[in-house]
């Protein structure tokens, strides 16, 4: 490892990446946005002096194992500055790779299981601070789609609450994602009391819409949670601003979420 420090630095600094993450199945994007070049030649490098075993790579994932010892060692290896960069080219690689990949994204498919427990075990490795704080934005979202989690995404939301995230984050991406995901925790909660909570944060993801295609989510959520509050004339209202900004939104998982919330409100109409 310190001889691969020396002779090979890029390929060393991709380790040191890989080994904050969990092994198996890495997107080759997420890595382009660690190293932004020699993306190749650094796995190739680090194949032919076994620190990654059972590789499989694919067009766009690469199937690997760091080897317990090598992720137990490189860390070792890295002082206090090289730590430090690790983790903010790591911080810039997962906001970058979200950004590009994974904004528009509603269902929790392989790809998005893949990079949240990534993210989640980069997370892990270093102590909470307000530059990780996007990145926690980010997690809450890995247990969203599951009614059952739905009490540890809430647990989840608050601890980001605790750093204040609306203050500190500049963003307005993530910060709808913050408004829309708080939204999304209160449907399924079926008081006055969360309704209210869950309207303000989509009517706050609203004024966060940075394009017709944000717009467009953030009012189809704000329809859900009329639904779930059996107020159908609210629902019909937000259903019918949805309905004129469809056409402008491309992504499927969004149009999937309009028109499930579509079809549940006219049967309820009858």
């Amino acid at each position: 490892i310190r001889e691969l420090k020396i002779k090979n630095p890029e390929a060393f600094e991709i380790l040191a990446f890989l080994s904050t993450l969990d092994s198996k199945d890495i997107p080759l994007k997420l890595i382009e946005c660690f190293t932004e070049n020699k993306v190749d030649q650094g796995i190739e490098c680090l194949i032919e002096n076994s620190f990654i075993s059972n590789v499989n790579k694919a067009p766009d994932f690469i199937s690997y194992d760091v080897h317990d010892i090598s992720r137990r060692l490189v860390f070792d290896e890295l002082n206090d500055q090289e730590k430090k960069d690790v983790k903010q080219k790591g911080i810039n690689a997962f906001f970058r790779f979200f950004k590009e990949q994974f904004s528009k994204t509603y269902d929790m498919n392989r790809e998005d299981q893949v990079f949240y427990s990534h993210l989640l075990a980069f997370l892990d490795k270093f102590a909470p601070t307000d530059e990780l704080l996007p990145l926690n934005v980010l997690s809450i979202k890995r247990y969203l789609y599951s009614k059952r989690n739905v009490k540890y995404t809430k647990i989840l939301a608050e601890k980001v609450d605790r750093f204040n995230p609306v203050e500190k984050i500049k963003d307005k991406d993530v910060l709808f994602e913050y408004f829309l995901d708080w939204a999304f925790v209160h449907c399924f909660y079926y008081t006055e009391k969360h309704f209210d909570k869950g309207i303000k944060f989509a009517l706050k993801a609203m004024g966060c819409a940075q394009n017709d295609e944000q717009l467009f989510r953030a009012v189809t959520r704000a329809m859900w949670l009329h639904l779930y509050v059996g107020d159908l004339k609210g629902a019909l209202s937000f259903f019918s601003k949805a309905d004129n900004l469809f056409a402008e939104t491309r992504d499927i998982y969004a149009r999937k979420e309009f028109y499930f919330g579509a079809s549940w409100l006219f049967l309820e109409k009858g």
